[in-house]
């Protein structure tokens, strides 16, 4: 039996994360020796009563049972050990030590995007945007699947034809909520959903926090779009700093509650960001794709700029477009009418607009 599969089934002992398994498999030299040797360990191993738990809950175990039951469902195991195990997550302080996993991890660089359950339509206008460009230009949207801007980041990252991946904090096979059905389908079919909790495991609170370090540690940075001051979004933010990742945050209106975690990231040092630009030059390092939008908008004017640079795939109505916009309505109906001659734009349908590819 390869080693990841003993990895495997150390994961599934409660009690034993990633700094026990260190030290067990320090003392024996390798997970396979510890599992076949641990029931012989002496009780001051861990002390008495964790020594105790960890041998009852081994003799519980049949590891090729349990392997079933993940194989059964098309869920792959991808353990510390594994070549496919993502570098970066790999590098931070307390990584998971498997990973389940349904699609498969997609190629690029990877930036989460994570904010608010109850975003309002300007944090909503600015995650869609934001995710949408940054798959463009070869980025892979990492985020937790929950509502509000997780949600908006991972299916804008879908609709502009990019890859995401969504963390839970439940079993990788628990859709959570589950109003994602078809997210979550969809995520599957153009990215990975992934998870450290094993099959089965149902959401509770404390799980969250725990999950949102892996969101972190896969990213190259993490991008808070809108936050108020206790959220979990902060938490995500804080994991990347202390595993020296960029933080990057999205100003808000000084009087909005929503936005008052992310002001605050930003007093603290995380970086304003306005447009993609100023996430993507602080990776000079990695490649990133041609910015083909850039290229389709030389030979517009500044308001045609601002207009067509609003307008993502999905089709938006004027006002959705005016939300983030400093011109008048009238301007931008005006706007968008020259947009639609130059073959820039099109309408949907009951004055709704889109980019023409």
């Amino acid at each position: 039996m390869k080693e990841e599969n003993y990895l495997f089934a150390w994961s599934l002992i409660p009690h034993v994360g990633y700094k026990r398994l260190k030290k067990i498999i320090d003392h024996f030299g390798d997970a396979k020796t510890a599992w076949e040797n641990f029931k012989n360990i002496d009780p001051s191993f861990f002390g008495p009563k964790i020594t105790g738990y960890i041998k009852e809950a081994m003799s519980k175990i049949d590891i090729e049972i349990e392997l079933e039951k993940v194989y059964k469902k098309d869920v792959k195991i991808v353990a510390l050990s594994s070549p496919d195990y993502p570098l970066l997550l790999k590098n931070i302080a307390s990584p998971p030590i498997v990973l389940y996993l349904k699609g498969e991890f997609p190629r690029g660089n990877y930036i989460s995007i994570v904010g608010t359950r109850r975003p309002s339509q300007y944090g909503i206008t600015i995650a869609e945007r934001l995710s949408g460009e940054l798959v463009k230009r070869g980025g892979v949207i990492v985020s937790g699947m929950a509502r509000g801007i997780d949600t908006h980041a991972h299916r804008a990252a879908l609709q502009r034809g990019g890859t995401t991946i969504a963390v839970l904090g439940t079993g990788v096979d628990v859709i959570y909520p589950f109003e994602n059905k078809r997210l979550y389908e969809d995520i599957v079919s153009h990215g990975a959903v992934i998870s450290e909790y094993p099959m089965g495991t149902k959401p509770k609170r404390e799980y969250f926090p725990q999950r949102n370090r892996i969101i972190a540690g896969l990213s190259l940075g993490t991008l808070v779009v809108e936050a108020p001051e206790r959220s979990g979004a902060l938490i995500t933010a804080n994991f990347a700093t202390e595993e020296g990742r960029e933080v990057f945050a999205v100003p808000g209106p000084l009087n909005s509650e929503k936005s008052k975690g992310t002001n605050k990231l930003i007093k603290s040092g995380a970086k304003l960001v306005e447009n993609i630009t100023d996430i993507i030059e602080e990776f000079p390092y990695v490649k990133w794709r041609e910015d083909t939008e850039k290229e389709r908008e030389v030979g517009l004017n500044d308001k045609e700029k601002i207009v067509y640079s609003l307008i993502g795939d999905k089709p938006k109505y004027i006002d959705e477009i005016s939300v983030n916009s400093t011109l008048t309505r009238e301007e931008i109906f005006s706007v968008i009418l020259t947009l639609e001659l130059k073959g820039y734009i099109k309408e949907i349908g009951g004055k709704r607009y889109c980019k023409i590819k």
